[in-house]
């Protein structure tokens, strides 16, 4: 498959993770057989990870969460340029520094140059060349816990198809990042040092993590399914619904079967301040919005498939407010729009629209 074209991606990542939809995501990992331990994705550490990758109720071109298969292959072989081509997104666990020989660590970053998505867990000064190839050092040991910077809650990473993590939890020591100039910061831990970062090379991409243990059993729940109360489990579901393109975009909500309506919310207060909503998925059908404070929810929506009773899908929303609301829905399949709106000092009137979309199936 080819790999997605980052250099436009780079210039929206003070925001946004959105990469062109695919519909499959090839990712490679190296072998445990090559680093020697098993924090990598065929490693007996982290087999709840591989198992939700690989499970199609959560990444699956029919009935997934986020609507694209992803085909992990584990890398025993040296890295080349004709080993890393087939790759989208490559992973590298707690690798020990040295592993990689000379050639491989270049044929890694042209690989990268030319559009790949490199995830990075840098872990502690014994493993963390492939971090420092990329110029990215580790500075000691991070302060729990692991938390969304200040005003990236809302980054794809954080807030997407799979939920909202809020807390990430680590196993034991982790590092911060001694420097972040020229990445943007993600989350940060209990001092405010940089402990997930991203940042463009080249045509691409690299995530660089503190821990491999925020994406390992020890910190995800067990077995296949993501589950939506673990923020590690949210997080791994993100961050890789996000590299392949058919993550929501930031800001929306994005339900029903495959995310196919996105919802969009602005306000305004009668003194004239605005804003945007601030999604919260709650459901595969519904959300929430917070407006002012991430602690004070304003709205929720849900759509509903209403195809079987009337040939439609229905759309509902209540809010908390009396703000001006305008709430967008859009068909993404069908390309329809559907706009409410609630007056400013009205008190927010329930829309129960269940004519909304004559767009079934």
């Amino acid at each position: 498959m080819k790999r997605f074209a980052l250099s436009i991606l780079v210039l929206a990542l003070l925001t946004v993770l959105a990469l062109p939809a695919a519909a499959e995501l090839e990712v490679g990992s190296l072998a445990a057989s090559r680093i020697g331990n098993a924090w990598t994705l065929d490693g007996t550490n982290m087999e709840a990870a591989r198992a939700k990758l690989e499970n199609p109720d959560n990444f699956g071109s029919v009935g997934g969460v986020d609507p694209v298969d992803i085909d992990v292959t584990d890398v025993s072989a040296p890295l080349t340029a004709g080993v890393l081509a087939p790759f989208d997104v490559f992973f590298i666990g707690y690798t020990p520094d040295g592993t990689l020989a000379d050639a491989e660590l270049a044929a890694l970053q042209d690989w990268v140059d030319a559009g790949g998505s490199l995830i990075l867990t840098c872990d502690d000064e014994s493993h963390d060349e492939i971090c420092e190839l990329f110029g990215r050092t580790l500075g000691g040991n991070a302060t729990p816990p692991t938390e969304p910077a200040p005003g990236q809650l809302t980054h794809p990473l954080f807030t997407g198809p799979f939920g909202t993590a809020t807390t990430i939890v680590n196993s034991g020591n982790y590092s911060y990042f001694a420097s972040a100039v020229g990445a943007t910061v993600l989350a940060v831990d209990d001092a405010g040092l940089p402990i997930i970062l991203i940042e463009g090379v080249g045509d691409g991409l690299v995530l660089s993590m503190g821990d491999v243990d925020m994406l390992s059993d020890f910190t995800l729940s067990s077995g296949a399914a993501i589950d939506a109360t673990n923020d590690n489990d949210v997080l791994l579901g993100n961050l890789f619904a996000a590299l392949s393109g058919a993550a929501c975009p930031p800001g929306a909500l994005c339900l029903g079967a495959g995310g196919r309506f996105e919802v969009t919310v602005t306000w305004e207060t009668p003194s004239g301040d605005s804003g945007v909503g601030h999604p919260v998925p709650l459901t595969d059908d519904s959300g929430s919005f917070w407006f002012f404070n991430p602690n004070n929810l304003e709205m929720i929506v849900k759509v509903l498939d209403g195809c079987p009773v009337n040939n439609r899908f229905w759309v509902f929303a209540g809010g908390l407010t009396n703000v001006e609301v305008v709430l967008t829905v859009v068909d993404t399949e069908a390309g329809v729009t559907k706009v409410y709106t609630n007056p400013v000092t009205t008190p927010f009137q329930p829309i129960q629209d269940t004519n909304a979309f004559a767009t079934c199936p």
